[in-house]
């Protein structure tokens, strides 16, 4: 990573591993921020955004009690969550 990068993710508080671990899944500084901000686990935030989720989404979804599958279920009957 240049120095600009690793500034970045330095800035939102992740140390050389989780930024490698983050930066080796596909996310970017700030999209690890909000997913972690959000209480997701670098695993749990990979599953919902490979299902098209984003992190709003999928906060909704879980504060909803919703699991992934019955969300992606849901979603695709044109169902959303409640907002709490």
């Amino acid at each position: 990573m240049s120095e600009r990068d690793i500034s970045a993710w330095k800035n939102i508080g992740f140390n050389a591993e989780l930024a490698q671990a983050w930066h080796g899944a596909g996310f970017t500084p700030e999209q690890s921020s909000e997913w972690s901000k959000a209480g997701f686990k670098l695993n749990s935030a990979m599953e919902w955004k490979n299902q098209s989720f984003n992190t709003e989404e999928a906060s909704n979804w879980q504060l909803g009690g919703f699991d992934l599958e019955t969300a992606v279920k849901s979603r695709e009957k044109g169902l959303s969550p409640v907002k709490k």
